[in-house]
Protein backbone atom coordinates (compact mmCIF):
# COMPACT_ATOMS: atom_id res chain seq x y z
CA UNK A 1 0.00 0.00 0.00
CA UNK A 2 2.81 2.35 0.52
CA UNK A 3 4.67 1.44 -2.15
CA UNK A 4 1.23 2.14 -4.61
CA UNK A 5 1.31 5.78 -2.54
CA UNK A 6 4.49 6.43 -3.23
CA UNK A 7 4.08 5.76 -7.06
CA UNK A 8 1.55 8.06 -7.34
CA UNK A 9 3.19 10.75 -5.22
CA UNK A 10 5.87 10.51 -7.74
CA UNK A 11 3.93 9.71 -10.82
CA UNK A 12 2.08 12.86 -10.33
CA UNK A 13 3.88 16.08 -11.97
CA UNK A 14 4.70 18.55 -9.40
CA UNK A 15 4.08 21.52 -11.55
CA UNK A 16 1.49 22.42 -13.35
CA UNK A 17 2.03 22.98 -17.42
CA UNK A 18 -0.73 25.59 -18.69
CA UNK A 19 -0.71 28.62 -20.72
CA UNK A 20 -0.36 31.77 -19.42
CA UNK A 21 -3.03 33.83 -19.04
CA UNK A 22 -3.46 36.16 -21.48
CA UNK A 23 -4.29 40.29 -20.93
CA UNK A 24 -7.58 39.71 -22.54
CA UNK A 25 -10.47 41.21 -20.58
CA UNK A 26 -12.67 38.31 -18.96
CA UNK A 27 -16.05 38.27 -19.25
CA UNK A 28 -18.19 40.25 -17.03
CA UNK A 29 -21.46 40.18 -17.45
CA UNK A 30 -24.15 42.88 -18.68
CA UNK A 31 -25.60 45.21 -16.77
CA UNK A 32 -28.85 45.96 -17.59
CA UNK A 33 -30.16 49.67 -17.33
CA UNK A 34 -33.58 51.03 -17.73
CA UNK A 35 -34.23 53.62 -20.51
CA UNK A 36 -37.28 55.64 -21.21
CA UNK A 37 -37.57 57.19 -25.19
CA UNK A 38 -40.62 59.45 -24.36
CA UNK A 39 -38.54 62.39 -24.78
CA UNK A 40 -38.28 61.64 -28.61
CA UNK A 41 -42.41 60.37 -29.07
CA UNK A 42 -43.32 63.66 -27.00
CA UNK A 43 -41.12 65.88 -29.41
CA UNK A 44 -42.53 64.03 -32.42
CA UNK A 45 -46.02 64.50 -31.24
CA UNK A 46 -45.80 67.37 -30.40
CA UNK A 47 -44.64 68.82 -33.83
CA UNK A 48 -47.43 66.97 -35.01
CA UNK A 49 -50.13 68.17 -33.02
CA UNK A 50 -48.84 71.84 -33.57
CA UNK A 51 -48.50 71.60 -37.14
CA UNK A 52 -52.54 70.38 -36.77
CA UNK A 53 -53.00 73.34 -34.34
CA UNK A 54 -51.10 75.80 -37.07
CA UNK A 55 -53.20 74.70 -40.09
CA UNK A 56 -56.57 75.58 -37.99
CA UNK A 57 -55.23 79.12 -37.85
CA UNK A 58 -53.92 79.57 -41.02
CA UNK A 59 -57.91 78.91 -42.28
CA UNK A 60 -59.09 81.32 -44.56
CA UNK A 61 -62.35 83.55 -43.54
CA UNK A 62 -65.01 81.60 -42.79
CA UNK A 63 -63.04 78.42 -42.12
CA UNK A 64 -62.49 77.64 -45.45
CA UNK A 65 -59.26 76.36 -46.27
CA UNK A 66 -56.24 77.34 -47.92
CA UNK A 67 -53.05 75.85 -49.41
CA UNK A 68 -51.20 76.82 -46.18
CA UNK A 69 -53.75 75.00 -43.84
CA UNK A 70 -54.34 71.97 -46.38
CA UNK A 71 -50.33 70.84 -46.10
CA UNK A 72 -50.25 72.02 -42.18
CA UNK A 73 -53.17 69.93 -41.90
CA UNK A 74 -51.47 67.06 -44.09
CA UNK A 75 -48.15 67.05 -42.67
CA UNK A 76 -49.67 67.12 -38.80
CA UNK A 77 -52.16 64.18 -39.27
CA UNK A 78 -49.22 62.31 -40.76
CA UNK A 79 -47.17 62.82 -38.06
CA UNK A 80 -49.32 62.54 -35.35
CA UNK A 81 -50.44 59.41 -36.70
CA UNK A 82 -47.00 57.45 -37.44
CA UNK A 83 -44.33 59.04 -36.14
CA UNK A 84 -44.70 57.52 -32.92
CA UNK A 85 -45.44 54.49 -34.09
CA UNK A 86 -42.31 54.71 -36.32
CA UNK A 87 -40.10 55.61 -33.51
CA UNK A 88 -41.19 52.36 -31.47
CA UNK A 89 -40.48 49.98 -34.49
CA UNK A 90 -37.12 51.53 -35.13
CA UNK A 91 -36.42 50.94 -31.61
CA UNK A 92 -37.61 46.96 -31.92
CA UNK A 93 -40.90 47.25 -30.54
CA UNK A 94 -43.12 46.40 -33.72
CA UNK A 95 -45.87 45.64 -30.68
CA UNK A 96 -45.90 48.77 -29.13
CA UNK A 97 -45.88 50.64 -32.57
CA UNK A 98 -49.21 48.75 -33.60
CA UNK A 99 -50.94 49.11 -30.43
CA UNK A 100 -49.52 52.95 -30.88
CA UNK A 101 -51.11 53.12 -34.10
CA UNK A 102 -54.65 51.86 -32.72
CA UNK A 103 -54.74 54.08 -29.66
CA UNK A 104 -53.84 57.22 -31.97
CA UNK A 105 -56.95 56.14 -33.89
CA UNK A 106 -58.90 55.39 -30.90
CA UNK A 107 -57.92 58.71 -29.42
CA UNK A 108 -58.82 60.62 -32.51
CA UNK A 109 -62.45 58.63 -32.03
CA UNK A 110 -63.54 59.53 -29.17
CA UNK A 111 -62.22 62.94 -29.35
CA UNK A 112 -64.16 63.46 -32.56
CA UNK A 113 -67.20 62.08 -30.95
CA UNK A 114 -66.86 64.25 -27.57
CA UNK A 115 -66.41 67.51 -29.72
CA UNK A 116 -69.27 66.81 -32.10
CA UNK A 117 -71.44 66.16 -28.77
CA UNK A 118 -70.02 69.49 -26.96
CA UNK A 119 -70.89 71.38 -30.11
CA UNK A 120 -73.87 74.04 -30.06
CA UNK A 121 -75.82 75.09 -33.26
CA UNK A 122 -78.36 77.82 -33.38
CA UNK A 123 -78.68 78.48 -36.61
CA UNK A 124 -80.27 75.16 -37.29
CA UNK A 125 -77.39 74.00 -39.50
CA UNK A 126 -77.25 70.20 -40.19
CA UNK A 127 -73.74 69.98 -40.33
CA UNK A 128 -72.78 72.90 -38.07
CA UNK A 129 -71.66 70.37 -34.66
CA UNK A 130 -69.14 68.86 -37.43
CA UNK A 131 -67.30 72.24 -36.26
CA UNK A 132 -66.42 70.56 -32.80
CA UNK A 133 -64.51 67.44 -34.51
CA UNK A 134 -61.42 68.69 -35.54
CA UNK A 135 -60.49 69.92 -31.75
CA UNK A 136 -61.65 66.94 -30.24
CA UNK A 137 -60.08 64.50 -32.76
CA UNK A 138 -56.74 67.21 -31.42
CA UNK A 139 -57.37 66.65 -27.86
CA UNK A 140 -57.69 62.75 -28.36
CA UNK A 141 -54.31 62.98 -29.82
CA UNK A 142 -52.88 64.70 -27.19
CA UNK A 143 -54.59 61.98 -24.86
CA UNK A 144 -53.27 59.19 -26.97
CA UNK A 145 -49.75 61.27 -26.69
CA UNK A 146 -49.59 61.13 -22.74
CA UNK A 147 -50.49 57.72 -22.45
CA UNK A 148 -48.67 56.60 -25.00
CA UNK A 149 -45.13 57.89 -23.60
CA UNK A 150 -46.34 56.87 -19.80
CA UNK A 151 -47.01 53.23 -20.97
CA UNK A 152 -44.95 51.97 -23.80
CA UNK A 153 -41.53 53.78 -23.74
CA UNK A 154 -39.76 52.05 -21.29
CA UNK A 155 -37.26 49.27 -22.10
CA UNK A 156 -34.67 47.66 -20.70
CA UNK A 157 -31.56 47.49 -22.73
CA UNK A 158 -28.22 45.39 -21.57
CA UNK A 159 -25.18 47.12 -21.57
CA UNK A 160 -21.87 45.28 -22.17
CA UNK A 161 -19.01 46.37 -19.38
CA UNK A 162 -16.94 48.95 -20.13
CA UNK A 163 -14.15 48.42 -17.91
CA UNK A 164 -13.13 45.63 -16.04
CA UNK A 165 -10.20 44.83 -14.11
CA UNK A 166 -7.33 42.44 -14.76
CA UNK A 167 -4.98 39.97 -12.30
CA UNK A 168 -2.82 37.51 -14.13
CA UNK A 169 -0.18 35.51 -12.46
CA UNK A 170 2.91 35.07 -14.36
CA UNK A 171 5.98 33.03 -13.81
CA UNK A 172 8.04 35.34 -11.51
CA UNK A 173 5.43 37.69 -10.40
CA UNK A 174 1.48 39.21 -12.14
CA UNK A 175 0.51 41.80 -13.72
CA UNK A 176 -2.62 43.78 -12.57
CA UNK A 177 -4.17 46.35 -14.55
CA UNK A 178 -7.36 47.41 -16.55
CA UNK A 179 -8.84 46.19 -19.83
CA UNK A 180 -11.20 49.09 -21.27
CA UNK A 181 -13.27 49.62 -24.06
CA UNK A 182 -13.02 53.01 -26.09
Amino acid sequence: MRTVAALLIFATPLVAHADPPSLTAPIAPPSIEHTSYAAYTLTADGIGIGALIAGGIAEGPNGRDTTASDTLFTVGMLGSVFATPLIHGIRGHGMRALGSVLLRAGGMGIGMAVGISMASCSNGDAFCKLDGAGPGMIGGLIVASIVDAAANTDETVERPARWSPVIAPRSGGGTIGFAAAF
